[in-house]
């Protein structure tokens, strides 16, 4: 049996890393992180009922916030080559009443975290990568969505939602689609600008790093 990539809040693998370019030098290390993860950098990667347009920050999402954060977490961000080269993508890409997007291939699917100053975040990752010699496109994806803690220059993700998916394309027999734990997971931050002055919110574990630009307050 094929071997199934796994998935994270991250960026889309067929696109040019543009992000790259924008690179900044991180000072925020952490030495925990939560388990619920995959290991490919796509994130919660592919979420589920993409809306048409732009999405609208989430209000639906169940559950108390366990804590609210400060200003400088507060905002929807995103993975800069998704931006660069596509706009604001969709990050509300699971719903746990109809699951994920008809269309796998709704290229409004993005990367990236949303937090609101209540506490909640939704955290969203989708990569497509094209299976060589072949027309035949894999899909990783992945949701979360719960309540966000702030502990100085640490942030506690908490989920009540953790969903990920694979689709193998022309060969289902790899596909999975579960629910992940809802353990917390404990992040190192920092809000940096680049030299264009956009803010960039950087994420960091033992096991991995992510840098989002901010898109929407």
């Amino acid at each position: 049996m094929p071997l199934i990539p796994t998935a994270r809040p991250g960026r889309r693998a067929a696109r040019p890393l543009v992000a790259a370019a924008l690179g900044l030098s991180l000072t925020a290390l952490l030495t925990a992180c939560g388990p619920g993860e995959g290991t490919d950098g796509s994130g919660p990667a592919t979420p589920g009922t993409a809306a048409p347009g732009t999405s609208a920050p989430d209000t639906s999402a169940p559950g108390q916030a366990s804590g609210k954060v400060s200003a400088e977490l507060v905002g929807e961000w995103q993975d800069p080559s998704d931006y660069l080269t596509l706009g604001r993508r969709n990050l509300d890409i699971y719903d746990p009443q109809s699951g994920w997007p008809a269309d796998l291939d709704d290229v409004r699917a993005g990367s990236g975290i949303r937090i609101t100053a209540d506490g909640h975040y939704v955290w969203s990752g989708y990569t497509a990568t094209n299976i060589s010699g072949s027309a035949c496109h894999s899909r990783v994806m992945s949701y979360q969505r719960g309540t966000a803690t702030q502990d100085g220059q640490t942030i506690v993700l908490e989920p009540e939602v953790n969903r990920r998916a694979y689709r193998g394309g022309c060969n289902s027999s790899s596909d999975m689609d579960k629910e992940e734990s809802h353990s917390p997971q404990r992040w190192g931050w920092q809000r940096v600008a680049d030299a264009q002055g956009t803010a960039h919110l950087k994420l960091v574990s033992v096991e991995q790093s992510h840098d989002y630009v901010l898109v929407a307050q």
